[in-house]
């Protein structure tokens, strides 16, 4: 059955984050043709580069001594397809080895300038200038990356720079090409890396700015050390201004990238790929009336005040540099404040941002968290943590609120019952009702229509039991049978996963959304179960009940209603093995208690057990021989998981030597073995799994690994 049931916890938006850098490199890739003030800069190719971004590849004197330091990789981080990367590797002139070429990739416009005299290179320098236009204020750089060294610089680092600006930088006179024994060509150059960023030039001339240029944000990280991996790196903006920015540039380097240029190291190469700018949108600190919310973390996204809600009061900040807190609604009836925090890139089509949700002072309203399983004519969904509200009105009563219903991926809405009472723990109510939408607003909830279609009103059944201010079950019954032909019944209930290795405690007596997951081999078990149940809920084939001990034989009787009771000791047959770990049974149950039951008939008792791994040495319980099954006594290594059950005998063991079954078209139990199996033992898959009990061999067994007395056993 597909997923009936989804609960949204209020609060609970996708935080998101603005690629807005192309930075996953899967776009397109054109020819690299590196810059240099030469009249014919641009007319040499030089590789290839990823759109939006520049390599620092050099085209040498004229396209003489051209170097290409980044390649496109066909390999990246994650699974797209295509998945490129980039690979950048500082790498040696072809004409002259001694000069390295340093391999970097920028959002600007990468540049190198040295004279070149034949034998020797002087006035070497380069970098970055320019970027691309932007006005937003990131929170930090996210990448992911490779690192390896060669042997000319082994503790080279690698370099993580970027920087957010405003206003204009001009330096005069910067040579930007590779000459031969002349000077290079200078030029005014806009926005360089140095300029904005406050670093001293070695080459070029005055520097002159706007009146309001400023650098408003940097990153400088340095990466140490080799990581054959993908690494995840993730490295926050430092502002020294509250100004919005014009302009950014990110620089990655497979070098140091602001060190000497004599310090490069040949060979050593980084690999880059999802470069990304990251835009916080959570709360980071929230108070009310000058007192800091207790137990205030950023990724809990509901709170309760005791005192009545004044806006001025409310103090909340986010995390993101330029995130904006909007006391977006406040509900008078119910107390309840949402707070929106919204990410510096938020839109309609990018909803960065989180949701929190303070109930203030007006009724009492007590949380209830538990497990809460939905079930459509009969079956049911796995248990899901669902909070349920019950609050105290002013006027004495209780309202039962269940929040943003979800029925298979229907969003329904918000079911709540008024005017209830509580009595001695217990709330009881049949009320029709209007479903109302949920909390988002953006959600298409379809209670309304279903309200309106069934003239107004949903009958709707309650029965709840509250034990304490932590503890609640509940079973609702939402009667859709003329509109939907389907009788919905909700359970909101603790979690209860039972199978054979489980041991039940007397504290399970409750209400409880079972998961049976216990395996069962083709033919014949034990069982008995804390809960009543049916041989059709379990898949089985019949059970049979313990009647009689008359002339040294077990006499059984077929369950003939199928209804088997709690607590209760039976033989059950499966037709074929059931793996109900790979699809457990979910229901609600109620353990009424948690103490098996003893059948006795004259010397022998049926008895059945709640603790893993009970010893069945002395005891007689169902186990498998040669393919056969019997009823065999126990030796030193068998063991019975929970929810079995087993056989004593308070005589002589010679005297129970047969067994008589009420069999109608199912195989029987070959005889009663009075002697133990002391190399008997049982069989358990990797994951805990019980598939044989008191077996002597493992005949049979699907090929795979498992676990006996112990230790693994590999079945070819």
């Amino acid at each position: 059955m597909k997923k009936l049931f989804t609960f949204l916890l209020l609060g609970c938006a996708t935080a998101m984050s603005a690629q807005q850098v192309d930075g996953d490199f899967n776009q397109d890739w054109v020819d690299c043709k590196p810059w240099d003030s030469t009249p014919t800069s641009g007319e040499t190719v030089v590789g290839t580069q990823p759109v939006n971004w520049t390599i620092s590849n050099v085209r040498g004197i004229g396209g003489t001594g051209a170097t290409q330091v980044g390649t496109k990789l066909e390999n990246g981080q994650g699974e797209t397809e295509p998945n490129y990367s980039v690979q950048l590797t500082n790498t040696a002139n072809p004409y002259m080895k001694t000069q390295i070429v340093p391999a970097y990739i920028s959002l600007g416009t990468t540049w190198a300038t040295a004279v070149s005299n034949i034998f020797s290179v002087s006035d070497a320098d380069g970098g970055v200038y320019g970027g691309k236009e932007f006005s937003y204020k990131p929170d930090a750089i996210k990448l992911y990356y490779t690192r390896s060294h060669g042997t000319a610089n082994a503790t080279e680092k690698a370099s993580v720079i970027a920087y957010l600006w405003r206003g204009k930088y001009t330096q005069a006179e910067v040579p930007g090409n590779t000459s031969l024994m002349q000077a290079a060509t200078t030029v005014d150059m806009i926005d360089r890396d140095r300029n904005i960023l406050g670093i001293s030039t070695a080459e070029g001339g005055t520097v002159t700015s706007t009146e309001d240029a400023e650098c408003i944000a940097k990153v400088e990280y340095y990466i140490e050390g080799d990581q054959e991996e993908w690494t995840e790196l993730v490295v926050p903006f430092t502002y020294s201004s509250s100004n919005t920015p014009e302009k950014l540039n990110i620089i990655i380097a497979a070098n140091d990238y602001f060190a000497d240029r004599s310090t490069i190291g040949v060979g050593n190469t980084i690999c880059i790929d999802n470069v990304s700018l990251l835009y916080y949108s959570q709360l980071q600190s929230l108070s009310y009336d000058g007192t800091a919310v207790e137990n205030f973390d950023k990724n809990t996204y509901e709170y309760s005040i005791d005192a009545v809600y004044d806006a001025s009061k409310l103090e909340a900040k986010a995390d993101g540099v330029g995130a904006t807190v909007e006391q977006s609604y406040y509900d008078k009836a119910t107390g309840k404040l949402t707070i929106t925090v919204k990410g510096n890139d938020w839109s309609k089509e990018n909803l960065n941002q989180h949701v929190y949700t303070i109930q203030f002072k007006t009724a009492v309203t007590t949380n209830y968290t538990n497990g809460l399983s939905v079930g459509i004519n009969g079956q049911y969904t796995a248990p899901q943590e669902t909070t349920i509200q019950l609050i105290e009105q002013v006027d004495g009563t209780y309202s039962f609120v269940l929040k943003n219903f979800y029925l298979d991926e229907l969003a329904v809405g918000n079911i709540q019952l008024d005017n209830l009472s509580l009595v001695d723990g217990k709330i009881s109510t049949s009320q029709g009702i209007a479903i109302t939408a949920g909390d988002d607003p953006d959600v298409d909830w379809f209670g309304p229509t279903l309200t309106l279609a069934s003239g107004g009103s949903i009958p709707v059944e309650l029965s709840a039991t509250v034990y304490d201010e932590e503890n609640m079950t509940a079973e609702i019954a939402i009667d859709m049978t003329e509109l939907l032909n389907q009788m919905i019944n909700v359970t909101f209930a603790p979690s209860f996963t039972l199978n054979s290795s489980t041991s039940i405690g007397e504290e399970t007596s409750n209400l409880y959304n079972v998961e049976f997951n216990r395996s069962f081999p083709s033919g014949w078990s034990t069982i008995c179960l804390p809960f009543a149940t049916t041989v059709e809920a379990l898949g089985a084939t019949q059970a049979q009940e313990f009647t009689a001990f008359e002339n040294n034989t077990l006499e059984f009787t077929k369950v003939s209603t199928g209804k088997l009771a709690a607590n209760t000791p039976y033989l059950i047959h499966f037709e074929q093995a059931k793996d109900l770990s790979a699809a457990p049974i979910y229901a609600p149950m109620t353990v009424e208690s948690s103490t098996p039951k003893a059948v006795t008939f004259g010397d022998v008792t049926f008895t059945g057990n709640y603790t893993a791994g009970m010893s069945m040495e002395g005891y007689y319980g169902v186990a498998d021989q040669n393919g056969s099954q019997y009823i065999m006594k126990g030796g030193s290594n068998s063991t019975l998981g929970s929810t079995g059950a087993y056989f004593s005998v308070a005589g002589a063991a010679a005297e129970v030597n047969r067994l008589a079954l009420d069999l109608e078209g199912v195989t029987a139990i070959g005889s009663v073995e009075t002697e133990g199996a002391e190399d008997a033992f049982d069989v358990y898959t990797v994951s805990g799994v019980k598939v044989r009990t008191g077996a002597t061999n493992l005949d049979g067994l699907q090929r795979g690994l498992y676990i006996v007395n112990g230790k693994k056993v590999l079945v070819k």
